[in-house]
């Protein structure tokens, strides 16, 4: 079979040093198929997924549990023939950089919990813009954030939500391995302890816990999260 080769050679971005926001690039596709392989996973966590709406290539994965390499290649091409446009986030790239400072400042505060208890935190963060998926995603080997964009919505009103977004991803890079791997914890655990972190360590505002039901919250405080998180959800797991 004859495979066409796609290249995307351009990239717009902004940022520098340890943060950079750009658009996803050769990458978007990968994450889509990602997502399609992922759909009924996240319907049972609750998430709603946005993916391509052109009906071609909606029909070929419709039937995702019976993709072939043929479908999936077909599914390739036209995304990038047909859906994929290299310049349409470059607007809302410019404006979701403006969440840098705020960014830095949380960075600041979890350097502390690096020093405290090896929190991780990553020499570069690419911020990735794409159109497809849930609101934000993160590669803990990376240090990649995606954060979910319309490109016809986005407006300068939205960057506080996506300055919480991108943070709150930061947070689950820095406390992948060393507890949330080490610990086996639950989904539904992370990202509670995600919320906690966010809302009694870095303050942020107008934040709340997604699961508020949660054991853990009865188990983490805000000085477990500055002396030694980790040992708070030994205690945590020992109890549950």
């Amino acid at each position: 079979m004859h495979r066409t080769k796609y290249k995307i050679n351009y990239i717009k971005q902004y940022g520098g040093n340890n943060i950079i926001y750009r658009a996803e690039t050769k990458e978007a596709f990968n994450d889509v198929y990602y997502l399609i392989r992922r759909l009924d996973w996240y319907k049972e966590k609750g998430y709603n997924i946005r993916l391509p709406t052109n009906k071609k290539f909606i029909d070929i994965y419709k039937n995702k549990q019976f993709l072939t390499q043929t479908d999936v290649e077909q599914m390739r091409q036209i995304f990038y023939d047909e859906i994929y446009k290299e310049h349409e986030l470059d607007d809302a790239i410019q404006i979701v950089s403006q969440s840098r400072s705020k960014v830095e400042d949380a960075l600041i505060l979890l350097a502390q919990l690096k020093k405290n208890w090896n929190f991780e935190i990553k020499p570069v963060y690419n911020i990735i813009l794409t159109q497809y998926g849930p609101g934000g995603g993160y590669d803990s080997r990376t240090g990649h954030i995606t954060i979910l964009i319309d490109p016809l919505k986005i407006k300068q009103s939205y960057i506080n939500q996506i300055t919480k977004t991108i943070i709150h991803e930061i947070v689950h890079i820095g406390i992948e391995n060393d507890i949330i791997q080490e610990y086996d914890l639950t989904h539904e655990e992370k990202e509670t302890l995600v919320d906690l972190i966010c809302i009694l360590y870095l303050h942020l505002p107008k934040y709340e816990i997604q699961y508020k039901t949660n054991e853990i919250i009865k188990f983490v405080t805000y000085d477990d999260i500055v002396n030694n998180l980790p040992r708070a959800i030994e205690l945590y797991k020992q109890k549950n």
